[in-house]
């Protein structure tokens, strides 16, 4: 190998040393670019740079200005040196997605275990898919509200909203009645009479109890029967009237 050739190689493999860039082996020989030298070609311990190269080595052959004129055909068994750099292969790596927190997601502004409170007392907390779940635990009122309810027979109670959410009775049962209306007692009535409580929870007069046709007022009670005119019927102990009609008449049209 002439001393040039050698410098060369010299040259190329220091280039590649400093790129970190590991010579491609291809057909046993060593190409750099488009020169090959031989693999079996060796260095020579003094390059003799530059004084010792000689000025038949640095000039090439007159016409042709192919650095391989200068260099010589090498033979195919070279070693090829490839310094194309390295490139860059992403590689994908199985990892879980990288949790950017519910304020990073578009239409999600909550994050998982945050409460707050909704409707009458009410709680919602965030899921753990960033968002609001139902109004759970409410009460049946606003605090502070306050309303009145009937209380009682036909009376009103007054009541406030707690801070919990939930009725409290203000004070007693105003304007409460004695009876419930519909409700009945004999009230003094005949036996064959009830009083029955009005809508406004008092109670009305003595009337006729249900299936009872007349009051039996002690067993005096009657009313005329027949065509005699002092025939009568009398109320019976069962609220009915007899089914005979007595006269105390001698003759028809005179009584006794």
């Amino acid at each position: 190998m002439s001393p040039l050739r050698a410098l060369v190689l010299l040259a190329v493999l220091s280039s590649a040393c400093a790129l970190g860039v590991a010579p491609d082996i291809r057909d046993a020989g060593l190409v750099v670019d488009e020169w090959r030298v031989t693999r079996d070609a060796g260095v020579p311990d003094d390059l003799g740079f530059p004084d010792d190269l000689g000025a038949p080595a640095m000039d090439a052959p007159a016409g042709d200005d192919s650095p391989a004129a200068d260099l010589g055909d090498a033979p195919d068994n070279g070693l090829l040196l490839d310094l194309t750099l390295p490139v860059d292969v992403p590689v994908v790596v199985d990892r879980p997605p990288v949790d950017l927190g519910c304020g990073a997601t578009p239409g999600r502004t909550c994050a998982p275990g945050e409460r707050r409170a909704c409707g009458n007392c009410g709680t919602q907390t965030c899921t753990g898919d960033c968002e609001w779940s139902a109004c759970a635990g409410g009460g049946v009122c606003a605090a502070g509200a306050t309303r009145t309810q009937p209380c009682g027979n036909c009376g009103t109670q007054s009541q406030r909203c707690s801070a919990a959410c939930r009725w409290e009775s203000v004070g007693g049962c105003a304007g409460s009645g004695p009876c419930a209306p519909g409700a009945t007692q004999g009230g003094g009535c005949d036996p064959c009479s009830q009083q029955v409580c009005q809508s406004n929870c008092n109670w009305g007069g003595c009337g006729l109890r249900p299936g009872s046709a007349c009051e039996y007022r002690a067993g005096r009670h009657s009313r005329s029967c027949g065509a005699c005119r002092c025939g009568l019927q009398f109320c019976l102990g069962s609220c009915q009237w007899s089914t005979s009609c007595v006269s105390c008449c001698t003759t028809c049209g005179g009584c006794l």
